[in-house]
């Protein structure tokens, strides 16, 4: 993930993985997407240095949840790929 001095929302960085598995590059979005799980703690404190120790928890736990729920969605949107490409077949 890149550093960026402004503050964007998780959904930004999660376009990217997103295109990827639309694109038929699972694999990569999957990558991606882990790589936002590993970083969200690290974005969370650089952008929001202020807040205490618990709310940066919270707002990890909520970033990653998010995170969690598009995952979902490629994978479900792969599976239904996967499912057309074998009744074709």
């Amino acid at each position: 993930m890149a550093i960026s001095p402004v503050s964007y929302p998780v959904e930004t960085w999660l376009r990217l993985p997103l295109y990827l598995q639309k694109a038929g590059r699972f694999a990569e979005a999957m990558d991606e997407f882990a790589k936002l799980v590993a970083n969200t703690p690290t974005r969370i404190a650089r952008e929001q240095p202020h807040l205490s120790a618990a709310k940066h928890e919270k707002f990890v736990t909520q970033d990653i949840a998010i995170i969690e729920g598009k995952i979902r969605l490629a994978s479900e949107r792969e599976a239904k790929t996967k499912a057309r490409k074998n009744a074709k077949s």
